[in-house]
């Protein structure tokens, strides 16, 4: 087969999957959108049910991504928001999730991951209501799926232990910034990014980033340094930039 014919027949199915979802976004059917995903989604992981355990976290990484970027679509207040995000979508689907066989940077991945379930469920949680112990439950939930698709392919035995910490790390933090929910307006209105997602995400950057690098043997003074800095200088960002008061 031709491999310009290959090449469009990978892009076809997520064309199709995020013009439908942008499709039943502007038609106001977020449930809809939702069940899409599940379906789409749901199949494939079904015909992956004989793999490995590593194939399966790398299917869950899929099927996260396209739920949380589903969401983000149908919560977005305009059709510019919302062509961007799909826009995004499609490129993740396409270049960034890996397929049988192939690989990409699973830190990149875990970090767009990371960033999208957040800011899916913090965007749910001001504009749908969504209660605040169901917040904490899908941040630890989706903390700790995104964190073991990033340690499972180290095989480190105590990878179950650190997804762990680091969900119950997440979600406690959900639970303060469920109290002083604060969004930033991007581009004129064009994106909504939840603060919540932009801190955790940093902060998940850098401790992962930090663990690779051990892993892979190349962590020196001077990056575990970089890495500092980035937390740091997000949240002296986060803090200086956030009109902060006494209400709850």
């Amino acid at each position: 087969m031709n491999p310009v014919t290959v090449k469009v027949a990978n892009w076809l199915p997520s064309l199709a999957l995020v013009g439908l979802i942008l499709w039943l976004a502007r038609l106001q059917q977020p449930v809809l959108a939702v069940a899409l995903v599940l379906v789409v989604e749901g199949y494939a992981a079904w015909r992956t049910a004989g793999r490995s355990w590593a194939g399966q976290v790398a299917a869950s990484q899929r099927w996260l991504l396209s739920l949380s970027m589903a969401v983000l679509i149908v919560l977005s207040p305009g059709f510019g928001g919302q062509a961007v995000l799909a826009a995004a979508f499609l490129a993740g689907r396409v270049w960034l999730v890996p397929r049988r066989g192939e690989e990409r940077s699973g830190l990149i991945l875990a970090a767009v991951n990371q960033l999208a379930a957040l800011s899916a469920i913090f965007l749910a949680a001001g504009v749908w209501r969504v209660p605040t112990g169901l917040v904490v439950i899908l941040t630890w939930a989706t903390s700790w799926l995104v964190a073991t698709g990033l340690l499972a392919r180290y095989r480190d035995p105590a990878a179950p232990a650190l997804a762990a910490a680091w969900a119950l790390v997440a979600a406690q933090c959900a639970w303060v910034f469920s109290l002083w929910l604060v969004n930033y307006i991007v581009l004129d209105g064009l994106l909504v990014v939840p603060q919540p997602a932009v801190v955790l995400t940093a902060i998940a950057y850098c401790l992962a980033g930090i663990y690779v690098s051990h892993r892979q043997g190349s962590l020196s003074r001077s990056r575990l340094v970089e890495y500092l800095m980035i937390g740091l200088v997000v949240l002296v960002v986060v803090a200086l930039g956030t009109k902060w008061n006494g209400l709850i």
